[in-house]
C-alpha cells in the first residue's frame, strides 16, 4: 500500500507513542528517534504491510521498495560458421596433353606391355561392347561414345584377362540431352587397402608411369602421378568419400574423351 508524503507525517505522534510502547526508552529518545526516520524516507517510497491496527507491541515493518534502472542485455551474436575453403587449384599438367576424337572414346596405350580393354555397359540400352580386347603397347582402343538410359560405360583395363576381375577403370556417361559427356578415373577396383589409411596402387595398369584424361577443347584434365595417391583427379574413395568437387568432368560428345596409360612415355 503506498500512502502520499504528508500522509506519512501526520501519523508521526501515532508511530512515536508505538515505538514508545515498543522499546519502553525515554520519550524523548524515541520521538528524536522517529523523526530522523520519517525524515530519512520523506525521499523514499514506503509500502506498509497491512496490519489491523497501527498501535501494536511492535512497530509496524517497513519494506523499502527500490526501482533501479532498467537493464538492457544485448545478445553478442554468435560467430556464423566459417566459409569452406576453396578447393586448392589442380597442379599444372605434366605430361603431354591429350588430342580426343570427336564422338569418339579412346585409351592411348602408352606402356610397353600389352593390355586387355573391356567395355562394359551399365544397362542393356547401352548395347554390346567389347570384351578382352588386346590392345598391344604403344597403340589405341578407340570405340564410338555409347548412349545409355540413365546409366555409363565402364572401360576395364588390366595387364591379363584374368586381370579384368580387379580393373583399372575408365568411365564415361552421356546426359539425359545426349550432347554431354562426363567422364572420370576410378581406382576403387584396382587398389588394394592396407589398414584403414594405406592404399596399394602398383596393381593399377599404367598407374607406375602416370595416367591422364581429358575431353574436348577447353573442357577439364586429369592426371596422376606415380607413387602418389590421385585423392583429388580421381576415384580412390566411394563416392569420393562424400566430398564436394568430384573429380567428373563434363564436355560436349562432339568432342569426344581420351584417356592415357603410361603417360610418361609418350615424348
Amino acid at each position: 500500500m503506498h500512502f502520499p508524503v504528508f500522509a506519512i507525517l501526520a501519523t508521526l505522534p501515532l508511530l512515536t507513542t508505538a515505538l514508545g510502547h515498543g522499546y519502553r526508552r525515554v520519550q524523548g529518545r524515541e520521538v528524536k528517534t522517529e523523526v530522523v526516520l520519517v525524515t530519512q524516507t520523506v525521499y523514499t517510497t514506503m509500502i506498509l504491510a497491512p496490519t489491523p491496527a497501527i498501535i501494536a507491541s511492535k512497530a509496524p515493518a517497513l519494506s523499502i521498495l527500490t526501482v533501479s534502472n532498467p537493464t538492457t542485455v544485448v545478445p553478442i551474436p554468435s560467430p556464423s560458421g566459417t566459409t569452406p575453403a576453396k578447393p586448392a587449384p589442380p597442379p599444372p599438367n605434366p605430361y603431354i596433353p591429350l588430342a580426343s576424337t570427336p564422338n569418339n572414346v579412346s585409351i592411348v596405350n602408352s606402356c610397353e606391355y600389352d593390355v586387355w580393354v573391356s567395355s562394359v555397359g551399365g544397362h542393356e540400352s547401352c548395347g554390346p561392347g567389347n570384351t578382352d580386347y588386346l590392345v598391344r603397347s604403344k597403340s589405341i582402343y578407340t570405340e564410338a561414345i555409347r548412349v545409355c538410359n540413365n546409366a555409363g560405360v565402364s572401360l576395364k583395363v588390366a595387364k591379363t584377362v584374368a586381370g579384368l576381375a580387379k580393373p583399372m577403370q575408365f568411365e564415361y556417361t552421356v546426359g539425359a540431352d545426349k550432347k554431354s559427356v562426363s567422364y572420370d578415373i576410378s581406382y576403387l577396383d584396382c587398389m588394394v587397402k592396407n589398414g584403414t589409411e594405406v592404399k596399394d596402387f602398383s596393381g593399377c595398369v599404367g598407374q607406375e608411369k602416370g595416367i591422364q584424361a581429358a575431353g574436348g577443347k577447353n573442357c577439364k584434365e586429369y592426371h596422376c602421378v606415380p607413387g602418389v595417391e590421385c585423392a583429388q583427379l580421381a576415384y580412390t574413395e566411394p563416392e569420393f568419400g562424400g566430398k564436394e568437387n568430384a573429380p567428373v568432368g563434363t564436355c560436349g560428345v562432339d568432342g569426344g574423351v581420351a584417356f592415357e596409360i603410361c603417360a610418361e612415355n609418350r615424348k
